[in-house]
């Protein structure tokens, strides 16, 4: 059962990393729905033992592995709108972040 569960998250992240790369014309609704399932399959996970998830380690880390990338991915994506919204609205309400980057998703409304 953890294994299957398991591979079900990894077969769930490879697909995220994949709308991921082919990002803007991925589906956004597959990709809310993968969110999702990801969220369900991590609460069904945290209710096993560790020693439970041990014997599957190799899984964990190849799912550790993907889920870097798909981290990656949404950060690049991120700047890449956030580019986007500064050529097509220059003078859009722009706030500093702490580390004194602008942010167009830290504006305030």
């Amino acid at each position: 059962m953890v294994k299957e569960t398991l591979e079900e998250l990894k077969r769930v992240c490879q697909r995220e990393r994949e709308l991921l790369i082919k990002f803007p014309q991925g589906d956004p609704e597959e990709f809310l729905s993968l969110q999702e399932e990801k969220r369900k399959l991590l609460t069904k996970l945290s209710q096993y033992d560790l020693e439970e998830i041990k014997p599957f380690e190799e899984i964990v880390r190849e799912i550790k592995e993907i889920q870097e990338s798909v981290k990656a991915l949404l950060l690049s994506n991120i700047t890449f709108i956030e580019e986007l919204f500064k050529e097509l609205f220059p003078s859009s309400g722009e706030t500093y972040t702490p580390s004194g980057k602008t942010s167009f998703f830290k504006r305030k409304v």
